[in-house]
Formats: structure tokens, C-alpha cells, sequence
């Protein structure tokens, strides 16, 4: 199992973007490098905030990304030590794992970070939780965060 280290300013422009979206959620990429090991460390360095595009009504209880923000990322770590290890999401008001609505998402993208971050009308964001999907026949495992 995979464990995640995610950088300090990274979790900060998280936690800043999923704030600022409440009471929608917020998303975004997740750039870093993943180990070679299957038991090594995924780590964040950096984040990039996207637009929810999810049809105005629905963004309460689910985002969505530009396929274009994640095209137009790959295009910029072309030839960086750095890829997109995942992505990040907001739970405006509700507990930070997947839920039904996620999992299509997750689906897409196994082998991948989905770092989920409950926000509150009344306070700072909580400490987000990381969940790892091996396939995309398998169930979302949760895995350990290091942050620093």
C-alpha cells in the first residue's frame, strides 16, 4: 500500500480553494512524482485548482474537471520530474470519503491519489483524507497521509 506525503503549501492552496468554493465543492489535479516500489511514497508537491464544471445545480454534491485542465497539465510536466498523481475534491458539509458519486470518477483514474476534504460553513477545512483504487474493478482503500 501506497503511502502520501503531501507538501505544506500544496495542502494549503487546497484548503484555501475547497474554502473559497463552499458551499460547492471545489477540485483539482494533483502534481508530484509516484515511487517505482508499490509500497513507496506518493508525494504532492503541488496543486492545480480547476473549475468545477459540473451543471450549476449539482456542484453541492459533485464536481467534475475540464478533461482540457487535465490535458493542458500533462502537456506541462512533459519533460519535468513530475506527472499528475491524482486529483482532490471538496465535501462541502459531509464526511471526506468517496461516495456514490465519486466512484465513476474514481474509476476512471485507478492507480491514482483521490484526496477528499470535508469543508464547513463554520471553520477551517478538515484534515483531508487520501483514498487509493488499485483497479477499477476493486473498492477504495484509504491511505496514510504524511504532510510536511
Amino acid at each position: 500500500m501506497h503511502c502520501l506525503r503531501i507538501r505544506d503549501p500544496a495542502l494549503h492552496d487546497i484548503a484555501a480553494h475547497a474554502s473559497a468554493a463552499w458551499p460547492e465543492e471545489a477540485c483539482g489535479i494533483l502534481i508530484g512524482t509516484r515511487p517505482l516500489d508499490p509500497e513507496g511514497e506518493v508525494i504532492v508537491e503541488r496543486v492545480r485548482p480547476t473549475p468545477n464544471i459540473a451543471p450549476p445545480d449539482d456542484r453541492r454534491r459533485r464536481f467534475e474537471i475540464d478533461p482540457r485542465e487535465v490535458i493542458d497539465t500533462q502537456r506541462a510536466l512533459r519533460g519535468t520530474d513530475t506527472d499528475i498523481v491524482g486529483f482532490f475534491h471538496s465535501h462541502p458539509d459531509s464526511p471526506a470519503r468517496p461516495s456514490p458519486t465519486d466512484l465513476p470518477f474514481l474509476r476512471l483514474w485507478p492507480r491514482t491519489v483521490w484526496l477528499i476534504v470535508e469543508t464547513r460553513e463554520d471553520g477551517p477545512p478538515a484534515t483531508p483524507r487520501a483514498w487509493w483504487l488499485e483497479q477499477r474493478d476493486h473498492e477504495p482503500v484509504e491511505m496514510p497521509i504524511d504532510i510536511g
